[in-house]
């Protein structure tokens, strides 16, 4: 993907760990975010499989909450 900035230079991504890309939970879906790892950590078990299944949801959550956002390499932009 690429995204032009508005200072003109264009902001490129097409791979995994890009020091100028990160993502952000607005603070409601933090509060969420948080609920939902508390109830997945009381309802996770003894088991491997039942962290996993806790983890997994988390991760989930995660992916649901967050947007992505890219800084600009020349002028810093958001």
């Amino acid at each position: 993907m690429k995204i032009r900035c508005r200072c003109g230079d264009i902001i490129v991504d097409q791979t995994d760990f890009h020091s100028n890309k990160g993502y952000i939970i607005s603070d409601q879906d933090f509060f969420d975010f948080l609920e939902g790892v508390d109830n997945a950590i009381e309802k996770s078990g003894q088991k491997a499989k039942d962290k996993e299944r806790a983890i997994m949801s988390i991760r989930y959550l995660i992916g649901e909450l967050q947007r992505t956002i890219y800084q600009c390499f020349t002028c810093g932009r958001m």
